[in-house]
This record gives C-alpha cells, structure tokens and sequence, in this order.
C-alpha cells in the first residue's frame, strides 16, 4: 500500500509540474519523423544544420507543413495560418522586431503561408526573419576516421526530453517491472531512408527583386524586407536581408 501511494503522489507531482520553457534542440515526433526546434535568439542555433549537428545528426530541412509543431512547443501561442507572408514551413514569431514583413506586429504567434514557399535551407539562420523555425534532423552524423589511437571519453550529450517524453518514460519504467506486465516485442524497424535537404523554394508572385511590395505573396523569389530606408522591397533570395546583392 505505500509503494501504491508513492507512485501515487509521484504522478500526481509530475502532473502538477509547470511546462518546460521551450528550447533550441527540443523534439517533436510527428509522422514517424523528428523535428526540432531553431532558435533565432540563439546564435549557437540559430539554423538547421546547427541543431542537428549538436544533436549529432543530419538536417534534412523543413519538411513539415503543418499546425502542430509550433503549438507544441508554445501551446499559448496566438496562430495565423492564413498569413502571405514567411514560409509555408510552419515558423514562431515573438516580441521582437524583425525585418521580414511576416512578423511584423506579431507577438507569441504561430504563423505559416501556404502561399509560400519553404523559403529556408539547412545552413540559412533563421534570426534575421523569424524567432523559431521547426527542422526535421535525421540518421547521424558522418563518424570520424578510423584511428589506431583509443578515443577520449566524452561526457554523456545532454538530453533534449520534453515533458511528455519523461512522463512516458516514468510509466514505461513502472511497468517494466511489474511481474504482470509482459509488452509483445517491438517489431524490427524499417530501414531508413535516404533524405535529401529540401530545396530552397520561392514564392510565387510575380515582382522581381528590389521592386516595392506589401507582402512576401508578391515577390517572384525571396520575401518581401525592408531596406536601409524603412521601404519594403522584394529580396533576391529566399532569406535574403536586403535586396543590394542583386545590382
């Protein structure tokens, strides 16, 4: 009966346990695919390539198109799913000013453009536009070469868990050792295959590169930023942050 109790009061803790601040590296499974979260207030992880390689994996780019990613990880969060400007990869805009037009006058909003296009690589910092970006990281990272030399111990990485993973991860070990639970075996997971980075994709309206527009839906490729003037005008690339590198 007091072991009972114990569990008892130990969920009933961890129920009661305010939500974790969401942070760059954080995972979501979605699909049978990981993503995780890009910090644009992070200089360290502030792209895709930085957080998978921190994690020790592969950015496979911002394959999701959904509603779910960003309210994940801010379920307070305002949303605009109906916005013409951005990405059409779902993206977090907070308090803090941006140059794309797509957060301008939003605060703790979850937004995406299905107008859009991703408009984002792996190696693209995503600060310069958006506070939070979802990438999908995958397999590992390539291994070192081979070395007669024995590798120096590392410490263990840090564990990126949510909320939902350590309350899963207490039941599961609860019911490991219970004498009466007996789970059928895991069947053998599939091979995995290979994932190309997503291409780097534009809009699909018809301004060109320095042309004056209201909103990133306009511009023929890149988003629609704002120049050294104050005035709003098409980029040359997706994430471009101005329009200069084109003349």
């Amino acid at each position: 009966m007091r072991t009972t109790a114990s569990v008892l009061a130990l969920s009933l803790l961890l129920l009661a346990a305010p939500a974790f601040a969401a942070k760059a590296g954080d995972r979501y499974q979605l699909g049978g695919k990981n993503y995780y979260l890009v910090d644009g207030n992070n200089p360290n992880m502030n792209s895709g390539d930085r957080v998978c390689q921190s994690l020790g994996l592969k950015c496979a780019g911002y394959t999701a198109h959904t509603s779910k990613l960003c309210k994940n990880f801010h379920p307070d969060a305002k949303t605009d799913y109906g916005t013409v400007n951005g990405s059409s990869a779902e993206f977090y805009c907070d308090s803090k000013e941006r140059h794309d037009i797509a957060c301008q006058n939003e605060a703790n909003t979850c937004l995406s453009c299905a107008a859009c296009g991703i408009n984002a690589t792996c190696s693209d910092q995503v600060d310069y536009h958006f506070a939070e970006m979802y990438v999908e990281c995958v397999g590992t990272s390539t291994p070192p070469t081979a070395s007669s030399t024995p590798p120096t111990p590392q410490p263990a990485a840090a564990s990126h868990m949510t909320f939902g993973d350590m309350f899963r991860a207490f039941w599961q070990n609860i019911f490991a050792h219970a004498w009466w639970y007996h789970p059928a075996p895991a069947a053998p997971a599939p091979a995995q295959a290979v994932v190309h980075a997503a291409p780097m994709v534009g809009h699909t309206g018809t301004k060109l590169p320095a042309q004056q527009c209201a909103n990133g839906g306009e511009c023929k490729s890149g988003n629609c930023v704002r120049d050294g003037q104050g005035v709003y005008r098409c980029s040359c690339s997706p994430l471009g942050s101005d329009y200069s590198s084109c003349h």
